[in-house]
């Protein structure tokens, strides 16, 4: 018997480093476009994070881009994953619409796969 869990191809964003305030933000707008937010506090957690968790969504903060940002890049692209970087000072409608597009294309894409 298969005990497995199959994967919900439409159902996780990670949060990765993001500061409070930002991250109260994101959650807020990812959990409108019916996503869970699962968050981490830096690239190495997420990095395992994303190959058992397999998100629709990685959004990372830009402050990790220099140190782990080809890792994560790496690890979402083979988990099915867009990645999103965020910074401080986003306003709310250039992230509202960074990640509409981000979950959008996630959606597309799961959409694909479920065929």
């Amino acid at each position: 018997m298969n005990r497995t869990t199959p994967r919900q191809p439409w159902q996780n964003a990670l949060l990765i480093a993001v500061d409070d305030k930002l991250a109260t933000e994101c959650t807020r707008i990812l959990k409108a476009l019916t996503l869970d937010v699962v968050p981490t506090a830096g690239a190495l957690d997420a990095v395992e994070r994303i190959v058992t968790l397999q998100p629709a969504l990685v959004v990372a903060a830009t402050a990790v881009r220099a140190k782990s940002g080809e890792a994560l890049r790496e690890r979402a692209e083979a988990a099915g994953a867009e990645i999103v970087w965020v910074e401080k000072g986003m306003d709310r409608i250039q992230l509202t619409e960074l990640l509409a597009s981000a979950a959008s294309r996630a959606s597309a894409r799961a959409e694909r796969g479920a065929r």
